[in-house]
């Protein structure tokens, strides 16, 4: 999946998200600002990989049925390339990313061997062709230059284009709303899945999480202070005594936050320390409600 581009150049790489097994395309179309291709992975067993595709378009092109075509051919495109890299081997997969080398020809003049008379008369024939030219730039223009040359004083410069539309341009919010989503989509963990992959492995969930700033969803269980004074929001985890420890600086806005509550914050991994500490949070909007805007 992350060697596309070695079989259809026209899909460019963007990005890869390996905790979720997202990777992402782009390729641009005639007229048109081009898609994202999101590839999700999803392993099944040992022997068996589920690979969907979603296909975004930038902007809308405003005539659904021309975008449905343009996606399916995307689609078809995509999985041809994925169906070839696989049945490669290793080896020719790294020979398809070696630098081609490129070969320059050879141009090799052949003698010209023809008879004195045939050149002659090549050279004579060349230049009563000149000498037809020299007396032809020579003449007075006809008048059929005269129309050509009127035609083209009277051409004008070519209409501009109609302003968009109110429903262009809702479709084009509507669009950005969409892309915003599926950027928020693939950097939100819930609280209880992260508490779970810690939980398993430490040391593996340091490497992904620790350090990195992503978005965490889930349910307040708690409103506190810490000894030094500063605000944290319990958000519930996957076991009895491990949860996500948000800490942020809003007084105002943990002061109307409740138990119950289902949030999201922003915040920066600083790894284990009973619970699941996020620093630095601020409160966000939560998914549901973005994908409310993307309708």
């Amino acid at each position: 999946v992350q060697n596309l581009s070695l079989e259809n150049n026209k899909y460019k790489f963007t990005k890869a998200n390996e905790i979720f097994n997202q990777y992402t395309y782009e390729a641009l179309e005639f007229l048109s600002l081009g898609v994202f291709i999101d590839i999700n992975l999803n392993v099944v067993d040992a022997n068996k990989t589920e690979i969907t595709l979603e296909v975004r378009r930038k902007i809308g092109t405003f005539n659904h049925s021309h975008e449905i075509t343009k996606a399916n051919e995307h689609l078809s495109k995509v999985f041809d390339c994925i169906a070839k890299l696989t049945s490669k081997s290793i080896d020719e997969i790294e020979t398809l990313k070696a630098p081609k080398s490129v070969i320059v020809p050879t141009t090799i003049t052949k003698k010209d061997e023809r008879p004195l008379s045939k050149k002659s008369v090549l050279v004579i024939a060349s230049i009563l062709i000149s000498s037809a030219i020299i007396i032809n730039r020579n003449t007075k223009p006809t008048s059929s230059t005269t129309i050509s040359s009127a035609t083209t004083s009277s051409a004008t410069a070519p209409p501009s284009a109609p302003a968009l539309t109110q429903q262009q341009l809702e479709r084009i919010e509507t669009e950005k709303a969409k892309v915003a989503y599926k950027e928020r989509e693939d950097k939100t963990i819930k609280a209880t899945n992260i508490t779970a992959l810690y939980e398993e492995n430490e040391v593996k969930a340091d490497e992904i999480f620790k350090g990195n700033t992503f978005f965490v969803e889930g349910i307040v269980t708690d409103i506190k202070k810490d000894i030094l004074d500063d605000i944290y929001v319990i958000l519930e985890g996957n076991e009895m005594f491990r949860d996500v420890q948000c800490y942020f600086n809003d007084k105002n806005t943990a002061a109307q936050l409740e138990k119950g509550m289902r949030v999201t914050f922003q915040g920066k991994c600083d790894g284990l320390m009973m619970n699941v500490q996020m620093k630095n949070c601020v409160l966000v909007d939560n998914l549901s409600t973005l994908k409310k805007g993307k309708k």
